[in-house]
């Protein structure tokens, strides 16, 4: 079927539809909400400040905020949310794709670090085993890192051979658990560790 015909028979019947719906639900009005009185006393992320402390790095807007109280601050620890990581990874991903945007300590997924470094998960952070958890790394431009596999308490849950080498896995691992991150380079094998928890 031709778009312009498809016009032609959908209008009417979008018509009748709407017609039908106006006799039997009639219009109601909307009141706008009052101006803000107090606009500094938002949190910066209200007032349209997406990243007002550079150096915490780039993250989803519920990390800045308490979904439960938004004009309250902060979530002590966003990450008892359940869905923190699901919020977090793609912010990361879009981030780690554009260099300007860097993660806590001034880094971005992929090459570019000084160092080989866990992003994510973060260290001591808490996390839902019921969502997967996502994983991004920096490493050194120079390094010729080809391959990175993730191990949980001893265990592979994956590896990932392009760069910038993101990863999720799902574990029925709960509390302490340690997270060992081997990257493979031209001169051999790096490790980085850390601990978090899975709730």
């Amino acid at each position: 079927m031709e778009k312009r015909v498809a016009g032609f028979i959908i209008a009417p019947l979008w018509r009748e539809f709407m017609d039908y719906a106006f006799e039997k639900y009639p219009p109601a009005t909307f009141t706008p909400p009052a101006p803000e009185s107090d606009i500094a006393a938002l949190p910066p992320v209200l007032r349209g400040e997406w990243n007002s402390n550079p150096s915490e790095g780039t993250h989803e807007i519920l990390y800045w905020l308490d979904k439960n109280n938004p004009r309250g601050g902060r979530a002590a620890n966003p990450a008892s949310d359940l869905q923190f990581a699901n919020w977090e990874y793609p912010v990361a991903v879009w981030a780690g794709e554009r260099p300007i945007y860097a993660l806590p300590g001034g880094l971005s997924p992929g090459g570019g670090s000084d160092d080989f470094v866990v992003l994510m998960p973060f260290p001591n952070i808490s996390l839902s085993g019921t969502a997967a958890i996502p994983v991004s790394v920096a490493y050194p431009d120079n390094t010729g890192v080809s391959r990175v596999s993730y191990f949980l308490n001893g265990q592979e849950v994956g590896s990932s051979v392009t760069p910038p080498f993101y990863h999720s896995f799902s574990t029925t691992a709960r509390g302490t658990v340690t997270f060992q991150v081997i990257f493979e380079t031209a001169s051999g094998l790096v490790e980085r560790t850390i601990r978090f928890t899975i709730q």
